[in-house]
């Protein structure tokens, strides 16, 4: 039936003008063996009869095929057509003797067809759908896993549009390659990111084989790196670093200053091919002799070189190291054969980043290229991981591991600061009139308190900002070069994992020291130190290590500090715990794991008065743990001569309230708010209508409302001695054998998240600094509870068609930059691949890690993993003109929730809240002019300008 649907529509015996009789009858004239136009015109045909493009597709490509596929095979069959009226036309055109007016008779059509055929740019152009799928058929044969990600916006990264992905994506599925979708866990939230993949069907695998792969290696799929400048036509593809020869770079070694710029790579600014592109800094890596690397801060230096030197690499190891132990080796992958290569792929175990445009030049990212002497075009050994700008992005809360440490009074300013702050942005929201933006923000804020309530984090200092560290000898110990910060200012810095007050230099802003403007005038977010208060800060390296620098006098603060102890100034774990270069090295996975029992061992020495001595104890302890890895330490003769045990026992032993067993660990709120502990594996419930009554109850107040899944854990089993009769059938077939237990599945979960009261984490309720925590984690859950009371309330708006046709202009403007927003979301996929591979191997060394330390695990992953792919979201910068779009309900509510999730939130909630007058302004509002204040760390303007009022309605307030 379909042949006959397919075919009345052309008769045999009156063909048009150029087709021979029968079906196939394209074959012949002056267009011989184009037999492929036959689909093209039955497509024309059935569109005639007034077939829509959904059932065409099912009846020319099979009943499974989407219009997508349909589309496709156009675009397919019609470049063919193309490519062989243009290898006509060539050929005509020899014979007409350059007469493109004949070409075109013989051919039976206009001039400027045929001149467009014989366009070569047009020419080059029908090629791009082949060239994509070449790229993309590569990148799956060199990917370690066969797979790569495809999904929506890879286009926008890739530089070609969604149409000619999607056509190389049908085009290699026709050759056998599978499309497939995979889920993998958001970093710190309970939701999932949906990936779509494509990978080969290997020879002898089934659809369903190949399937079950892709889900197998979810966490390894690889990234495209590739990108497009001409919409597919030529594709570049991240190239194997380029080398510098050792005979050019002069080794520093410890004795010979190099120990106090340890990490840091000073390059010669007049060579060429060494250019860090404008930056005045940058966490790099450079290859050596094709075999080896230098990791660190690279940084133009102000000496004067030796002739034929561009590259002074400062090291900590000792004059008469070989250059080859000062290097790292080029990572290395193991053949089938056992025989180690080094990875092409990845050889400094850190992503390259992928090619980027800027005022209509393509640069590479992590990479760029030069001209040398001779006129031709180089790849630079420069290889960019962190550039200047990069680093100030962190957040701008205090973590209550520094802060816990800090006297009652300031611990209770910051507090206050943070609910009156959390309170006047509840109501904020509460004003805001566009139901979607304010069901978005509220379920946010909710989300945003269970956080803060878990971390215990509270609002920071005003001005605070993370610096990364670069190294200036000629400063005093007291002293520290800070461009963004006002000179003569005091500054406090604090660098995590924090151990204590001894940890945090005191120093003023010296922005005159000519040493420092000379190599670092204007840093965007760098400041300058000498070693000494570098080992001040747990013994910070030069090689890309940041600290939280808090500005004391213009925030009229008292920051806690002491002397740093005498013991461990001329405490080196360097030389004291250096193990034998043979003897087995520290995982990075156990280093982390250390490092944070002992520092929440720190904290809870500290918040329950320990000794100093005690204290000097477990910070040398931690001292080497950090370095352990890096600097090949025992640490474990560390944990045995500062006695480590017998202070756990001291200051963290507890009766475990499930088992009745005494244990060590997490003995304050500080550390047993986000200890991580195992519930059976739980889903939220949402619908009311399924709830019990108990259950509604806490829906009504805002709480989530959790059941348990009661889904059971399902182990394979391998004894055949365990084996039942059938599961031995099964195993005696090649058969894996499965039972499902009687064990539910299990989560993990913060401590706080299991408790409605937080002063349950408290044991010693005479401890005014964990109660002062305990109350604000409550008024945080509290707040959280009636936002998600709020918002559950709410119903969306539908979309206005007057609106949508009046703002037609500015809806498609919107959709434009929404997609350019989100050409970040494949390097965001790959960064929460890579995220995921590298928390799930450290959370399966270390089932014991408390949340606290997961939390900070994920995000640092993330971080990692975004700075290797290069992941940072362009936000969509919403007009006055859009906004009234928006306002007047022109946007769905998809759509505005993808804009919500891809701009500024807080300019959102500056719109949409109105100027308030004295006489109008909340108790919330109220209570935050008056913590603000009371805080001695805002002026009456800034505080203003935080909540939208005039400075004399701040005024008011204050006198009243």
């Amino acid at each position: 039936m379909m042949k006959d649907l397919i075919h009345t529509g052309v008769a045999h015996d009156s063909n048009p003008p150029g087709r021979g009789s029968g079906r196939y009858g394209w074959g012949t004239g002056e267009n011989p063996g184009q037999h492929q136009f036959d689909f093209l015109s039955e497509v024309k045909v059935l569109k005639k009869r007034g077939l829509k493009d959904a059932d065409i597709a099912k009846m020319l490509l099979g009943e499974h095929a989407t219009t997508t596929n349909l589309r496709a095979e156009i675009s397919i069959q019609t470049k063919k057509q193309r490519q062989i009226n243009r290898a006509r036309a060539i050929e005509l055109l020899d014979e007409c003797k350059g007469n493109v007016s004949e070409v075109a008779r013989r051919m039976g059509k206009n001039e400027s067809s045929i001149r467009s055929l014989l366009d070569p740019v047009i020419a080059e152009r029908t090629n791009k759908y082949e060239n994509t799928a070449a790229m993309l058929r590569k990148r799956i044969e060199e990917s370690e896993s066969g797979i790569i990600d495809v999904s929506k916006a890879t286009e926008f990264t890739l530089g070609c549009t969604d149409s000619t992905k999607k056509v190389a994506i049908a085009m290699l599925e026709k050759e056998g390659y599978v499309k497939s979708w995979v889920q993998v866990p958001q970093m710190g939230t309970d939701h999932k990111t949906s990936i779509m993949v494509l990978a080969k069907q290997e020879e002898g695998e089934t659809p369903k084989d190949t399937f079950a792969r892709i889900q197998k290696n979810k966490f390894n799929i690889s990234p495209i790196q590739d990108y497009t400048p001409d919409e597919g036509k030529t594709w570049w593809t991240p190239e194997f670093p380029e080398s510098i020869s050792s005979k050019r770079i002069m080794i520093r070694y410890a004795e010979q200053g190099g120990k106090e710029k340890d990490g840091v790579i000073e390059i010669n600014p007049n060579a060429v091919d060494l250019s860090l592109e404008g930056s005045r800094y940058a966490q790099v890596r450079i290859a050596v002799d094709g075999t080896h690397y230098m990791k660190g801060m690279a940084i133009y230096t102000t000496e004067k070189l030796p002739k034929g030197i561009d590259v002074i690499y400062n090291s900590n190891k000792h004059i008469g190291t070989p250059k080859e132990k000062v290097f790292k080796e080029l990572k290395k992958v193991k053949l089938d054969d056992g025989t180690e290569v080094i990875d092409e792929d990845n050889p400094f175990g850190a992503l390259i980043r992928s090619p980027k445009e800027k005022n209509g030049v393509i640069t590479r990212g992590g990479q760029h290229y030069y001209v040398d002497e001779k006129g031709n075009k180089r790849l630079s050994p420069i290889n960019k991981l962190q550039d200047e700008g990069d680093w100030d992005t962190w957040s701008r809360n205090l973590s209550a591991q520094f802060l816990s440490k800090q006297p009652l009074k300031l611990i209770k300013q910051q507090i206050d600061l943070s609910v009156a702050d959390k309170r006047a942005e509840l109501d904020e929201i509460r004003n805001l009139t566009n139901p979607v933006i304010k069901k978005k923000l509220l379920e946010d804020f909710a989300a945003g308190c269970d956080a803060n309530a878990a971390d215990l984090s509270v609002k920071g200092f005003k001005n605070q900002a993370f610096q990364v560290l670069l190294p200036i000898p000629g400063l005093k110990d007291t002293e520290i070069y800070a461009p963004n910060f006002d000179d003569g200012d005091v500054v406090a810095l604090v660098r995590y994992p924090h151990g204590g007050t001894f940890e945090i230099p005191v120093l003023k802003v010296n922005n005159k020291h000519p040493e420092a403007k000379r190599v670092m005038a204007g840093a965007s977010d760098a400041v300058g130190i000498n070693t000494k208060v570098a080992e001040q800060l747990s013994g910070a390296d030069f090689d890309g290590d940041t600290a939280l620098v808090i500005p004391i006098a213009s925030n009229r603060i008292a920051i806690k500090s002491r002397p740093y102890f005498d013991e461990l100034k001329t405490f080196d774990p360097k030389e004291i715990y250096k193990l034998p270069d043979d003897a087995p090295k520290m995982k990075n996975r156990t280093k982390q794991n250390e490092m944070g029992r002992v520092t929440n061992l720190i904290t809870d020495m500290t918040v329950q008065g320990a000794k100093e001595r005690e204290i000097v104890r477990a910070v040398k302890h931690s001292m080497v743990v950090i370095d352990a890895e890096k600097h090949h330490l025992d640490y474990k003769q560390s944990a045995e001569d500062n006695d480590i045990k017998a202070l756990k026992e001291r200051y963290q032993k507890r009766i475990d309230p499930e088992t009745g067993r005494e244990t060590t660990g997490a003995s304050t709120i500080f550390s047993r708010a986000g200890a991580i502990t195992r519930i059976d594996q739980r889903k939220e419930v949402t619908d009311t209508g399924k709830m019990t009554p108990e259950e509604l109850k806490r829906w009504n107040k805002g709480q989530k409302v959790w059941r348990n899944t009661e889904e059971k854990i399902v182990e394979q089993i391998k004894d055949p001695q365990k084996m039942t009769s059938e599961e031995l059938i099964q195993y005696n077939a090649g058969k894996k054998v499965y039972r499902t237990t009687n064990k539910n599945k299990q989560q993990e979960v913060s401590r706080m998240d299991t408790v409605d009261d937080a002063r349950d984490l408290v044991r010693d309720k005479s401890n005014s600094k964990e109660m002062a925590y305990a109350n604000y984690a409550n008024e945080l859950k509290g707040m959280a509870n009636e936002a998600r009371r709020e918002a559950r309330s709410i119903k969306p708006t539908p979309v206005s068609q007057t609106a949508k046709e009046t703002y037609a202009k500015e809806v498609e403007d919107l959709n434009r930059k929404l997609r350019v927003a989100q050409s970040n979301a494949p390097r965001e996929r790959q960064a929460q691949i890579i995220a995921n591979s590298i928390v799930s191997e450290k959370f399966a060394s270390n089932p014991d890690m408390d949340y606290e330390h997961r939390q900070r695990e994920r995000s640092r992953a993330l971080t990692q993993a975004r700075a290797e792919v290069g992941a940072k979201k362009e936000p969509v910068v919403i007009t006055d003109r859009e906004w009234e779009a928006i306002q007047a309900n022109a946007i769905s509510t998809t759509k505005l929730t993808q804009i919500l999730n891809n701009t500024d939130q807080e300019a959102f909630k500056m719109r949409a809240t109105p100027r308030t007058s004295s006489s109008s302004l909340s108790s919330s509002q109220v209570s935050l002019i008056e913590a603000m204040a009371s805080s001695g760390m805002y002026t009456q303007k800034e505080i203003a300008n935080r909540l939208g009022v005039s400075t004399s309605t701040v005024s008011s307030v204050l006198r009243n």
